[in-house]
């Protein structure tokens, strides 16, 4: 029995899948079989239920699973904590940003640049693979795991955006009211920005007339910016991402606001430049 062994092992579990785990190490299916096969011959314990097409952990693999993927994440901090020891901060963080990508993509790019032996993995969708562990996940209040921790990064002001042929453009301030009978340009329920705006409008007894509802941020302006309609426009997120001709006013008798959270896996903390990366969030994201 031997680390790679166990490695691929670890693999399997995780995905109940040979094939899936085989390709995750590229190599050939046949090898990621026989592998599993000489382990449990060298155990002398089964630890897969075999059923045609797939193999599913037994109480004997599901424990040993359990104690194995300890172990190796164990191995894998000590690893990383001793690089970290020699000044060099490496490994692989990764990210799910359902909010606030542009604030966030551009500090990413300014973390790497001082620490580039740090690799992420980033999805931007709430449709992220189901096995996807991310180390952290940037968020509204409205993201729900269990076994998460969470720290509150930073609120920011909802505002109105018009082009600047609309009536109000001229205007600073509107209210409720005021943009009652407005023909909005609308993310969907589905989506962060759009899910906060809903529950939002609801408590003000308000319910913009969706003429466009796009799960694009970037068509979102776009629109707004042709003319065909208005839109909530977060302050810090979609800064210095509008058209010249844009105008964003405050809507000054409503609480609208949105905050970004920071969910993280209690268990990732060990990790030096998850820690390193966190710091890094919070001392730059705490001046908006």
């Amino acid at each position: 029995m031997d680390l790679l062994q166990l490695r691929y092992f670890a693999t399997v579990a995780k995905y109940q899948n040979i094939t899936k785990a085989a390709m995750e190490h590229s190599i050939p299916q046949p090898a990621m079989s026989r592998t599993m096969s000489n382990l449990e011959k060298e155990l002398g314990i089964p630890l897969f239920e075999r059923h045609s097409n797939r193999i599913i952990l037994n109480k004997n693999g599901m424990n040993f699973y359990a104690s194995i993927r300890q172990t190796l994440q164990t191995l894998d901090d000590s690893i990383t904590n001793l690089k970290a020891s020699n000044g060099t901060l490496m490994g692989e963080i990764k990210l799910l940003i359902l909010q606030s990508r542009n604030v966030v993509i551009d500090l990413i790019s300014d973390f790497t640049k001082i620490y580039p032996n740090i690799k992420f993995t980033i999805y931007h969708s709430s449709s992220y693979p189901k096995d996807f562990e991310f180390d952290f996940c940037l968020a509204s209040e409205e993201f729900h795991l269990n076994n998460l921790k969470r720290f509150l990064l930073f609120t920011e002001e909802i505002m109105l955006a018009v082009d600047d042929t609309h009536p109000l453009a001229q205007k600073k301030y509107v209210t409720i009211d005021d943009i009652r009978n407005e023909r909005f340009i609308s993310m969907p329920r589905s989506s962060e920005l759009g899910n906060v705006m809903q529950k939002a409008c609801k408590k003000y007894t308000f319910t913009p007339e969706n003429v466009i509802v796009c799960d694009d941020p970037f068509y979102v302006r776009k629109y707004v910016s042709l003319g065909m309609g208005v839109a909530f426009a977060p302050s810090t997120s979609w800064n210095n991402l509008w058209s010249p001709n844009i105008a964003l006013l405050h809507i000054d008798n409503a609480n609208f606001t949105r905050s970004t959270y920071l969910y993280s896996r209690s268990t990732k903390y060990k990790f030096d430049e998850c820690q390193a990366f966190k710091n890094y969030l919070v001392t730059h994201l705490s001046e908006f």
